[in-house]
């Protein structure tokens, strides 16, 4: 059976953010997790260097989030 993953929206957060918190924690007990950032930037690259999978969409354009593997 494959782990289930977790997704993460607003990974790159903003002010009063608690998606870093929540993803490290994730992590640490063995999640996969998928961070879901609206754009490659500073932020994202923090993001995918804590060990998540970091996929770019926007909620606004909700035909182009992936919800599966791809």
């Amino acid at each position: 059976m494959s782990q289930a993953t977790t997704l993460v929206t607003g990974a790159a957060g903003g002010v009063g953010s608690t998606a870093h918190t929540a993803i490290a924690l994730l992590l640490k007990q063995g999640h996969h997790v998928r961070a879901m950032v609206r754009k490659l930037d500073a932020r994202a690259d923090k993001l995918r260097d804590m060990g998540p999978e970091v996929v770019v969409a926007d909620m606004l354009d909700i035909i182009g989030v992936p919800l599966t593997e791809q």
